[in-house]
């Protein structure tokens, strides 16, 4: 009887043993990465942003390194375009995008990528001394109560009281 155990127990053993060792191995199956067709650079460098989709850190599209859904509002320069055949046999494009600071840069599918808005600062200038020097106060308030008594006859309104 304490044998018939033994023997049960070993051949339970091995079964989930062998059942263990056959789900690990399947799980572990790489991806075949991609080929690289065709690289196409360009100067000056694009000011683009990227909207969604993984970011890899090479034109193989083997590792991903960031997730371009928490870079929306980040501007990426791109001067390199990948077309790659991928391992269902399409083709591909990804462009090469580098963050201004450089800490975030990859391959990005050219769907996810598209020009950034060109906001152009206007320069401030400074108001000198010297051109507040033509500047009367009282010239102001006279051309305003001018215009102001103006708008008043349009509209056929009575003049204000006087200050008692």
């Amino acid at each position: 009887m304490l044998t018939t155990r033994i023997i049960t127990r070993i051949i339970c053993g091995l079964a989930l043993g062998i059942g263990f060792y056959t789900t690990t191995d399947s799980a572990s199956a790489k991806t075949k990465p991609a080929q690289l067709v065709k690289v196409k650079t360009f100067s000056p460098a694009t000011k683009v942003k990227a909207t969604k989709g993984p970011m890899y850190t090479n034109y193989k599209l083997t590792k991903k390194n960031h997730n371009l859904a928490k870079y929306k509002k980040t501007v990426f320069t791109t001067g390199k375009t990948v077309t790659v055949k991928l391992a269902s046999g399409k083709h591909a494009i990804y462009k090469y995008l580098r963050s201004q600071n450089g800490k975030v840069k990859g391959y990005v599918a050219s769907k996810y990528v598209k020009k950034a808005d060109t906001i152009k600062r206007v320069k401030s200038t400074k108001s000198s001394k010297s051109s507040l020097s033509h500047f009367s106060l009282t010239e102001y308030r006279n051309e305003f109560i001018k215009a102001l008594n103006a708008e008043r006859a349009k509209r056929k309104l009575p003049p204000p009281n006087p200050r008692r």
